[in-house]
């Protein structure tokens, strides 16, 4: 899969950034299926589906971690707006859990985000370094 970088306007990004978690996406799905569905509309559903590795607390993992260092210097985010709502939704109570601690030592480890606060449901609030 090709990688691409592309300046966007604040408010352009802000504006696709509220259509992603509106629909459940990360930011990189959202606009892979929009970009699909612009090109090869018959395809666009299937394309959004699809699933290269099962899904693993190590694997959402992974995909969330591409996903932060995508993300400008300052942003703020929580761990379920960088992780598929596919991969979310297949791992149980019991995975998000040990996926929420992997995640937060990891994101230590790297030096990507640093952990802010617990939202009023309990979910880490982390900013993006840089």
């Amino acid at each position: 899969m090709a990688v691409i970088s592309i300046d966007l306007p604040d408010a352009i990004l802000m504006k696709v950034m509220q259509s992603a978690m509106a629909e459940k996406r990360t930011l990189e799905a959202h606009v892979i299926a929009t970009l699909v569905a612009s090109v090869a509309p018959e395809k666009a559903q299937a394309q959004t589906n699809t699933q290269s590795q099962p899904v693993t607390v190590d694997v959402v993992i992974e995909r969330a971690i591409k996903h932060v260092t995508a993300l400008n210097g300052g942003y703020e985010f929580f761990l379920a707006n960088v992780c598929n709502a596919e991969d979310w939704e297949a791992l149980d109570a019991g995975q998000r859990k040990s996926l929420g601690k992997k995640f937060r030592i990891k994101m230590s480890e790297l030096g990507l985000a640093d952990w802010k606060e617990r939202s009023g449901n309990n979910h880490a609030l982390y900013v993006r370094r840089g």
